[in-house]
């Protein structure tokens, strides 16, 4: 049958559980299968920055209103596949 497609579940936070917070929240649960396509979309009225893993000194930023779409597959390093692993966890801070 060949390879079959995993999809992950919505991982989404509330605006109550952002509001005026200033600390790194948790966007749902780490991802349980490799990842190769990202699509994060903010409908916040502030930027926010995305942090994978809590590495700090590698984020991005979304700015108000805005979204991130990221197509991992389109970095292949020598004909092989690059994907986010699994257990990847993806935070979030208001700017």
């Amino acid at each position: 049958m060949g390879l079959a497609a995993e999809f992950e579940k919505l991982r989404e936070l509330a605006y109550t559980d952002i509001g005026s917070n200033t600390n790194w929240l948790r966007v749902g649960l780490p991802f349980v299968h490799p990842i190769r396509l990202i699509f994060i979309d903010s409908e916040l009225d502030a930027p926010v920055y995305i942090s994978k893993n809590l590495d700090i000194g590698k984020q991005f930023r979304i700015p108000a209103h805005g979204y991130k779409a990221i197509d991992i597959t389109a970095n292949d390093a020598e004909g092989q596949p690059i994907a986010m692993r699994e257990n990847t966890q993806f935070w979030l801070k208001v700017v």
